[in-house]
C-alpha cells in the first residue's frame, strides 16, 4: 500500500541527527523520496544508508544553511536528481546558551545566522520550486518560540522569529496554492546539547545553564516544573520527555495534505509523552 508521501520529494536540513534524521526515516517509510542534508556528511551517510536498507530512496548533500550557495546548490542538485520538490522542513538549527550578561552581540547574530536567515534562504531557495509543485514547508521552531527561560535569550528569540515566520507566510504563500506548517517540539532526543555556542559539535553534552534565582528555592535553578509550568501552556509541557519527534512532523504534514489544495494551512502541533501528535 502506498504512503501518504508516495514518489514525493522531500528536502529536510539538519537531517544529521536528532528531529531532522527521524523526520527524513519517517517520512522515507510513507515512501517519499528524501533529500537529506547537513553539514556532517558522515552522519548523513549513515542516515541514508538505515532509509536504504529499509527499501527507501535518499540522497545525502553536504550543506550548511548559512551559506546561501550551499542551500542554492543543494536545492539544484535535488530537482536534477529527483525533478521537482515537493516538501521542505527548515530544521537546522542550534542553540546558544548563558545568561544575557555573559553574553554578546556577536552570540545572538550566530545565533541567528543559523536559525533565523538559515531558515529564510532554505524558504527562498525552495521557493519557486515550491510554487510549480504546489507544494508544502515546515518551519521546525520551538516551545521556546512561544515563552522565554532563563539563559536562553538568543535561542528564544530565534525560535520566536521562526514562530512569526510561519504565521506570517500563511498569508503571504496562501493564494499560491503552498501550505505552511509550523511545528514547535519540546524536549526531544536530540544532540543540540552536543553543540557548543559557536555551533560546533563536541560529542558531549554541555549541563543545562544556571538562570535566574528560582523563587521557590532561592537558588539558580532552570530545571524547576512548577516555575515553567506558570509559563508554558499545559499543551505545551504535555510535549516535555517526548523520545519521538518523528511523530510530531509526519501527522503534521498528513495533516495538510488531507486540506483542500486550493488553500494553505498552518497548522500549531505538539507531541504528549508517548508521540502521540495532536493538532491544538
Amino acid at each position: 500500500m502506498a504512503g501518504c508521501f508516495q514518489d514525493k520529494v522531500v528536502f529536510i536540513t539538519g537531517a544529521s541527527s536528532g528531529i531532522g534524521a527521524a523526520a527524513a526515516e519517517a517520512f522515507a517509510k510513507e515512501g517519499a523520496r528524501v533529500v537529506l542534508t547537513a553539514r556532517r556528511r558522515d552522519r548523513l551517510d549513515s542516515v541514508k544508508a538505515r532509509i536504504e536498507a529499509a527499501g527507501g530512496t535518499a540522497l545525502a548533500l553536504a550543506c550548511d544553511v548559512t551559506q546561501r550557495e550551499h542551500i542554492d546548490a543543494a536545492v539544484e542538485e535535488t530537482v536534477k536528481t529527483f525533478g521537482a520538490l515537493d516538501v521542505v522542513l527548515a530544521n537546522a538549527g542550534f542553540g546558544v546558551s548563558g545568561v544575557m550578561e555573559k553574553l554578546d552581540t556577536d552570540d545572538y547574530r550566530r545565533q541567528f545566522d543559523t536559525n533565523v536567515f538559515g531558515v529564510l534562504d532554505t524558504v527562498y531557495a525552495a521557493l519557486p520550486h515550491l510554487k510549480r509543485s504546489g507544494g508544502r514547508l515546515g518551519l521546525v521552531g520551538s516551545v521556546l518560540g512561544h515563552v522565554g527561560m532563563a539563559a536562553s535569550a538568543p535561542y528564544c528569540a530565534s525560535k520566536f522569529a521562526v514562530t512569526a515566520f510561519a504565521q506570517c507566510f500563511y498569508y503571504d504563500l496562501a493564494d499560491q496554492g503552498i501550505s505552511v506548517t509550523g511545528i514547535y517540539p519540546g524536549i526531544v532526543e536530540s544532540e543540540i546539547r552536543s553543540v557548543n555556542n559557536r555551533g560546533e559539535y563536541t560529542g558531549k553534552k554541555t549541563p543545562r545553564p544556571g538562570g535566574s534565582p528560582c523563587p521557590r528555592r532561592g537558588r539558580r535553578d532552570t530545571s524547576c516544573v512548577p516555575c515553567i509550568g506558570e509559563s508554558l501552556s499545559a499543551s505545551s509541557l504535555s510535549m516535555a520527555k517526548s523520545s519521538s519527534p518523528w511523530h510530531v512532523i509526519v501527522p503534521a504534514f498528513r495533516a495538510v495534505s488531507s486540506a483542500s489544495r486550493a488553500k494553505a494551512a498552518w497548522t500549531r502541533w505538539s507531541a504528549p509523552s508517548g508521540g502521540t501528535a495532536r493538532n491544538e
